[in-house]
């Protein structure tokens, strides 16, 4: 069975500012890896995370973390503007970004951002993705949940009434004062 592969893997190598980097970018179901490095090792570990909550232009805000490494304002802000836009064009999937530069600077990132874009991995990615809305398996279980609890409900209340009416109409049609006894 021929099929596609469960992960798609782009490498490139460049100058960047006078200083050889490597680019590597992986797309996984759920997240996609980029790691650029300089000095021949991952460095500081960053999760990018898209959020529910929108910015003004409609684009999902990256909730940025930390996770190896040194936690710096500067890393996130570099994190950020690196692969805000393979986020977007991954259709809003997080990011892991493994940095591990010799120098982090305006012209550096706008020199990765081209490096980044030629890996074209993330563009593939999306490809894969059906478009369909697939609910994750518990809400299914809840629904399946919820919808028997909504037929016992039925099921009961119809077991009470229909006896219950029964007797009502019984005692109505056998009532003396309708009978004319009294």
């Amino acid at each position: 069975m021929e099929g596609k592969p469960l992960v798609t893997s782009k490498q490139k190598t460049a100058v960047v500012c006078g200083v050889p980097t490597q680019v590597v970018c992986t797309a996984f179901s759920s997240h996609i890896l980029v790691v650029v490095t300089q000095l021949g090792k991952m460095g500081t570990l960053v999760s990018l995370e898209p959020s529910s909550v929108t910015s003004d232009i409609g684009k999902p805000v990256l909730t940025t973390k930390v996770l190896l490494g040194k936690d710096e304002p500067l890393v996130h802000v570099f994190a950020k503007n690196l692969v805000a836009f393979v986020s977007q064009e991954a259709g809003n999937r997080a990011i892991l970004l493994a940095l591990a530069m010799k120098d982090e600077n305006t012209e550096v990132v706008k020199a990765l951002k081209e490096v980044i874009q030629t890996c074209q991995v993330c563009m593939e990615a999306t490809s894969q993705i059906p478009m369909e809305v697939v609910l994750p398996k518990h809400i299914l279980d809840i629904w399946v949940i919820v919808l028997i609890i909504l037929a016992t409900i039925v099921i009961m209340t119809s077991l009470l009434l229909c006896p219950a009416t029964a007797v009502i109409i019984y005692r109505m049609r056998s009532h003396p004062v309708l009978n004319g006894a009294v």
